[in-house]
């Protein structure tokens, strides 16, 4: 586990103690809501000080996902879609299109007037604000002529991007396409909800960890530099993200949450007193505070806090000697390889063949301590297995990397 560390002061909100949370949505600095199991549907308009339960017709036990269009506020349960109108003061069921009535909502996406929902059955396109919906899931991973679970959808800048379960992958849509194209991550169990829009870029978590994509082809960048190190059974990965901010809580790292200015090249421990190992079960952050929801109440810290811890380590130097897995791997032709060094000095970074025949020269002069990510072109080279060789200050790791074609 990394060793930086925020330092701030968790908050219990005594009027939202003893509810289980499921889900959160950020309207703005004053105006939250909070979804929860056992029929839980919080408002607040006063930035979280008084809150009013307003699930009221909302027919489901569980609300997985909140999102707003237009005029409209949309509640994604465990059976379906709800619409309000009202600021959630009334709700109307909204599963019209849906096969099985809805089923479990994971996810919401918005372009301009057009909303789309991922559930078990793919994905489902409203152009009327949730009153009628229908399929979109042209090109996604299908098992037995049945389409996959979708279990993560973001809109960005180029597209929208979603995320199948049984290691269906990623797949991305373009502006103007009807087809999803598969863009990688398909070796990876990826987890559900846990894909989001930072900035411009679209971060995936999955079961063994952290991923960026690159934007081109199907190359995602590893981003799980000072994560722990977790098993490949992790159940869920909940992102949240203000101004500069990225959060995110694993589900194996109980009751913590981990921050990053810099697009994940590094994650920082928010250590802040309070929390305890109360279990997290959701994020949210606005530009004051950051919000974790869990199996007993909703808490909140201090972004500015944050920022300010963040930034004193901005200049993170790495406390040991790494080289990380290159992801991916297998890869035709190229793939990514980090790597951290602790203090400066040569740093050697060479692949070479199964007879030892060095095949590339990655890096070879003076480095500062800090950490760094090559891309390796293996284009003009054989398939089969290579190995990838750092030295740095006396110490030296290999890792197998494994070229397919």
């Amino acid at each position: 586990m990394t060793t930086n560390s925020t330092a701030a002061q968790w908050y219990a909100i005594p009027q939202m103690q003893n509810i289980q949370v499921s889900s959160f949505l950020v309207m703005s600095d004053s105006t939250l809501f909070v979804g929860g199991y056992f029929h839980s549907l919080y408002r607040s308009t006063d930035g979280g000080e008084t809150w009013v339960n307003t699930a009221g017709q909302i027919p489901a036990d569980t609300i997985l996902s909140l999102t707003s269009a237009g005029k409209y506020i949309f509640a994604g349960t465990n059976d379906g879609i709800c619409r309000s109108s009202d600021s959630g003061s009334t709700w109307v069921t909204a599963n019209n299109g849906f096969a099985w009535g809805g089923g479990a909502i994971n996810q919401f996406a918005t372009v301009d007037t057009v909303l789309y929902a991922a559930n078990q059955s793919g994905v489902y396109r409203s152009t009327d604000f949730g009153a009628t919906w229908i399929s979109d899931n042209n090109g996604l991973s299908t098992i037995s002529d049945v389409v996959a679970p979708v279990i993560g959808i973001v809109s960005a800048p180029s597209g929208l991007f979603s995320t199948q379960d049984y290691l269906g992958g990623a797949y991305a849509m373009r502006f103007g396409d009807s087809t999803w194209k598969y863009i990688g991550l398909e070796t990876h169990f990826l987890v559900a909800s846990a894909l989001t829009l930072f900035d411009t870029s679209v971060f995936a978590g999955g079961s063994d960890g952290i991923f960026m994509y690159s934007g081109k082809d199907t190359t995602w960048l590893a981003r799980s530099n000072g994560l722990p190190v977790w098993g490949a059974n992790l159940e869920w990965i909940f992102f949240a993200s203000t101004d500069k901010l990225l959060f995110l809580h694993a589900g194996a790292i109980d009751g913590t949450v981990y921050v990053t200015s810099d697009f994940g090249q590094l994650w920082t421990l928010v250590d802040g007193t309070g929390l305890g190992n109360t279990g997290i079960s959701a994020i949210a952050a606005n530009k004051k505070y950051l919000f974790a929801g869990t199996q007993g109440g909703v808490w909140r810290i201090p972004v500015s806090t944050i920022a300010t811890s963040v930034n004193e380590h901005s200049s993170h130097i790495p406390a040991q000697f790494a080289l990380y897995q290159n992801y991916p791997n297998p890869f035709n032709p190229s793939t990514t390889i980090s790597y951290q060094v602790a203090r400066s000095g040569l740093v050697n970074l060479r692949v070479y063949d199964i007879l030892g025949k060095e095949v590339a020269t990655l890096a070879n002069g003076q480095k500062q301590a800090g950490t760094y990510q090559v891309t390796f072109d293996a284009s003009k080279l054989s398939c089969g297995v290579y190995f990838c060789r750092l030295a740095a200050g006396g110490m030296v790791q290999t890792r197998k990397l494994m070229m397919i074609k």
